[in-house]
């Protein structure tokens, strides 16, 4: 008498395999979202804590906060270790100390293939004052990145000692802070923001360009932003105030986030943007004007 194998048949497998298909397919958006917010936790860490060094620099300084510019830097000759690297102190844009250098301006250290790019980059945030306070060079990372060429994802808003657009200390009505104590209502102002893997120059304006182009302050004008805003979770970035706490800033109107998709740090994105609630926010929280 034959006896029956125990064994699936075809019909079984089948079924099977489609439900295992099935529930990893409905586990796939969860566990993506999980991941994104597991990667939003690192960076508001990190984020929080170059926030926490820049406060700590300015009551070691005086009040004096740490110029938003970044300094560019001389690579070695031969190249060599990060020891070699010098900040470029003939670079004319920059008169302060750097929290962060660069090597994009004088030195093309990124384009450069006789440069190791993580050794340039390790010695960008050596030279900077704000690296005795935050020493692990993982921290200037947003956890999003890969690209070895990005030096920091952070950059610290040029209202907080940055750029001095109209020569007088002053763009269109907001005052560009140098002391600590010059900060009105910290909780509300500005300091770093995450470009993610855009993150290349230190320094950000997020400026609407009727305001760059000193042309008169109406937000039904702006066409766009200058320093395009960024996008490295979700739909969003991390932000920090001066008062030292960070969050995520989700970003409202499609405009911005179409532009800030497609956009590169230091282009003017072309689509209007009149009315645009983020352009008011940034504002209010970036520049201290309230227009709504």
């Amino acid at each position: 008498m034959l006896r029956r194998k125990n064994a699936f048949t075809l019909i079984e497998l089948l079924v099977v395999v489609s439900i295992i298909a099935l529930l990893v397919s409905i586990m796939m958006p969860a566990l993506a979202k999980a991941r994104e917010q597991a990667q939003r936790t690192v960076d508001l860490t990190h984020i929080r804590g170059m926030t926490t060094a820049w406060l700590l620099y300015a009551d070691d300084s005086d009040d004096k906060l740490v110029s938003a510019h970044t300094m560019s830097m001389i690579p070695p000759t031969p190249p060599g270790t990060v020891a070699g690297f010098q900040l470029n102190l003939a670079d004319p844009r920059y008169t302060d100390k750097t929290w962060i250098a660069r090597w994009n301006l004088n030195n093309d250290i990124a384009g450069n293939p006789s440069i190791d790019v993580a050794t340039a980059r390790e010695a960008a945030i050596l030279l900077g004052v704000l690296y005795p306070y935050v020493e692990d060079v993982g921290a200037y990372l947003c956890p999003t990145v890969t690209e070895s060429t990005v030096k920091s994802s952070f950059s610290i808003f040029d209202a907080m000692n940055g750029h001095d657009w109209d020569g007088a200390g002053n763009l269109k009505g907001s005052k560009i802070l140098k002391q600590l104590s010059e900060i009105p209502s910290p909780s509300e102002r500005i300091v770093f923001d995450c470009e993610g893997r855009k993150g290349q120059d230190g320094a950000e304006s997020w400026s609407p360009l009727d305001l760059m182009n000193h042309s008169l302050f109406t937000v039904t004008q702006w066409p766009g932003f200058w320093d395009g805003v960024q996008i490295s979770h979700s739909t969003g970035t991390t932000i920090s105030f001066a008062d030292g706490h960070a969050e995520y800033h989700q970003w409202v109107d499609p405009r911005t986030i179409g532009d800030a998709d497609d956009s590169i740090p230091g282009t003017w994105p072309t689509a209007p943007n009149p009315d645009n609630d983020d352009a008011y926010w940034i504002a209010q929280y970036g520049w201290g004007i309230l227009l709504k």
